[in-house]
């Protein structure tokens, strides 16, 4: 039977979810359901329970309504596609860190609009080559928009290993004996 617990903290609605997903796998029968939940209810939550009037719980449904009604001051309040145009890349944050705190935001809200999160995460972006691209091309879900700023990320990091290679190279060895013609390297001072 359900293993989860509800102790009069929590959101309701989420705990709701969690005990139906549990039950829908033992029975579909709105009496067991009924009989089954206050099993699951702790502390305060089950104080609630044990007050209620004999007979007023008719159905899972009823039951539902007058404990989310209970608890409704826990809920946690749904977050929206829109609040992401709140999400901007900071100045010394790389493309690939912008993507994966975008990313953990968007996934916290249960009804993302595809359309705006791609709009939000073009909005947030600094002036870089990603955010012109973005601008010419028309992306549907963030999962296309991620898959190509996963190419500018490649792009980026590569760059950002070729310069360090490069300003390594430039003058940190010279030949020792390069008159004398012995080819050691040795390192310069600067």
């Amino acid at each position: 039977m359900p293993t989860c617990r509800y102790d009069g903290r929590g959101d309701p609605g989420r705990f709701i979810t969690s005990y139906e997903g549990h039950m829908m796998l033992y029975t579909n029968s709105d009496v067991v359901w009924c009989k089954v939940f206050p099993t699951t209810l702790v502390g305060a939550a089950a104080d609630w329970f044990n007050n209620l009037e004999n007979g007023m719980v008719d159905s899972f449904e009823k039951l539902t309504e007058m404990f989310v009604g209970q608890y409704v001051s826990n809920s946690v309040q749904q977050r929206t596609s829109g609040e992401l145009m709140a999400v901007e890349q900071r100045s010394d944050e790389s493309l690939r860190d912008y993507i994966r705190r975008f990313n953990n935001e968007a996934n916290t809200i249960p009804k993302l609009q595809q359309e705006i999160a791609v709009m939000a995460l073009m909005n947030g972006l600094n002036d870089s080559e990603f955010k012109r691209y973005l601008t010419r091309k028309n992306f549907q879900t963030l999962a296309a928009a991620f898959n190509k700023a996963h190419d500018y990320i490649k792009s980026e990091e590569l760059m950002k290993t070729s310069s360090k290679n490069v300003t390594v190279g430039k003058g940190q060895y010279q030949y020792e004996g390069a008159a004398s013609g012995s080819g050691r390297p040795r390192t310069l001072t600067p």
